[in-house]
């Protein structure tokens, strides 16, 4: 009898260690097979993250070999929120460094994002400022600001750019990453644009140059892009 007893404790005791295993190796297949990519993507998401980083643009010179166009090394001031543990000390050391008003740079933080621009561009006495305060959370990425030597000079051919490093149609200004960089696809838009200047970014020629030498520097510009051939 006692031999029986102790038979069927032993029978029991291995079935709940089978029915234990068996569903463990469940779970572990259900989260393996069927919810493996799902929670692959999501702890991806929280350990990596992505930065879009735009190339630096090259230097333009006319033909004697003057600078046109020149790109500046600078740096830019970010802040990754999850990493910072005094929010409303960061706040007001950043605000005070940067001259922003706390509830701007407060806003950003507390916006949800991963990373933020707190400046970009700062000026080398910002950057020192703000990396001598050892924040948790603040980055310095590297970055380029377009200085033009001869400012309007030129303009209609070499453009505009924004911190972004592209051009902006709104100002009047092409965007020199896109396929068709002029502002205007043909002779008489660009003409125009010489003519009558452009958004009040880019000046009126058309006293200081004449007919004739509007009407070359349009065929020109035109013929740079491909067009005019």
């Amino acid at each position: 009898m006692r031999t029986k007893y102790i038979r069927l404790r032993i029978l029991i005791l291995g079935l709940m260690f089978t029915l234990g295993f068996a569903v463990i190796g469940g779970k572990a297949l259900l989260l393996q097979v069927y919810d493996g990519p799902w929670l692959s993507r999501k702890a991806t998401g929280q350990v990596e993250d992505s930065l879009k980083a735009v190339g630096k643009r090259g230097t333009i010179f006319d033909r004697r070999g003057h600078e046109m166009a020149v790109s500046i090394d600078v740096t830019s001031i970010a802040v990754r929120p999850p990493k910072v543990k005094d929010v409303d000390g960061t706040v007001k050391e950043l605000a005070r460094v940067l001259k922003k008003k706390p509830s701007e740079v407060k806003a950003r933080l507390g916006g949800g994002k991963r990373f933020v621009w707190i400046k970009r561009q700062a000026t080398p006495r910002e950057t020192d400022a703000v990396k001598q305060l050892h924040l948790p959370g603040i980055e310095f990425v590297a970055d380029s600001n377009r200085f033009y030597p001869n400012r309007t000079l030129a303009a209609h051919v070499l453009g505009f750019t924004g911190m972004d490093g592209k051009g902006m149609h709104a100002v009047g200004a092409p965007n020199l990453t896109d396929d068709v960089w002029l502002y205007g696809g043909d002779a008489a838009t660009i003409r125009e644009t010489v003519v009558n200047g452009r958004m009040g970014q880019m000046p009126a020629f058309a006293d200081k140059l004449g007919e004739q030498r509007v009407r070359l520097l349009a065929a020109y510009v035109l013929r740079m892009s491909g067009s005019g051939q």
